[in-house]
């Protein structure tokens, strides 16, 4: 299970890194958690509810690169970097921890294998996002959603956020989806429509279920592996 970056038992001591924390507060839904360009003083972990990624493009078009969930990082190259290069939006209430930046900086260096988790966390978000360019750039509408729903649904799962058996939590609008896989809202609604009456989802305010796991996981991985979009 993919952890923040300050859970790293066995290579930091965990109670030193919680003493470090300079607390938490609480965010609401629509509410900019980091605007592109920023300069940066903390470092924050999503502790409670979702939030996204994006950039906004020439002409005032909106791409998001990511969707974030409890665990998640907000920005891991603040640990290199004095500003990030997107900006991080709340799509719902959320509780972040803040660390102060320059301790948190001076904590990994002092600890290499906690350096090299980092430089791994890194990595791995932007091989995901070339993944995920890969996945949305050349196929159907349909296979864009499945995909990331069941990219969605497999990342609660490791992160022990739902059990197999039940609904998952999807606060997401149309537009956050659309803006995410290439569409319009108009497109995603017919979308989700011919998903459920594929007898594939079942969607209900701020919770989807997922009828046919095999077939959607089908759809999804298109004869690939599956990616991890975060």
């Amino acid at each position: 299970m993919d952890r923040p970056l300050y859970y790293s038992p066995g290579v930091v001591d965990i109670a030193d890194v919680q003493a470090m924390r300079g607390g938490s507060r609480v965010v609401k839904a629509r509410t900019s958690l980091y605007l592109e360009g920023w300069p940066l003083q903390e470092y924050l972990t999503l502790y409670d509810g979702w939030a996204f990624s994006y950039r906004v493009l020439p002409g005032g078009t909106r791409q998001i690169l990511s969707f974030l969930i409890p665990g998640d990082d907000l920005g891991p190259e603040a640990l290199a970097d004095d500003r990030l290069p997107y900006s991080v939006d709340a799509i719902t209430d959320c509780t972040v921890c803040h660390f102060p930046l320059a301790a948190m900086r001076a904590h990994v260096t002092e600890h290499t294998a906690l350096c090299c988790k980092a430089i791994k966390k890194s990595r791995d978000r932007q091989m995901n996002l070339a993944r995920h360019l890969s996945e949305v750039a050349r196929r159907p509408a349909f296979d864009r959603v499945a995909y990331l729903i069941a990219d969605l649904r497999a990342r609660l799962l490791a992160r022990g956020l739902m059990r197999d058996d039940e609904a998952m939590p999807f606060p997401l609008r149309q537009a956050h989806i659309a803006d995410a896989l290439g569409l319009t809202a108009i497109h995603v609604s017919r979308v989700f429509s011919e998903l459920s009456d594929s007898a594939l989802i079942e969607r209900e305010g701020r919770t989807l279920r997922i009828l046919d796991a095999d077939r959607l996981h089908r759809i999804y991985r298109g004869g690939g592996e599956p990616v991890t979009w975060a």
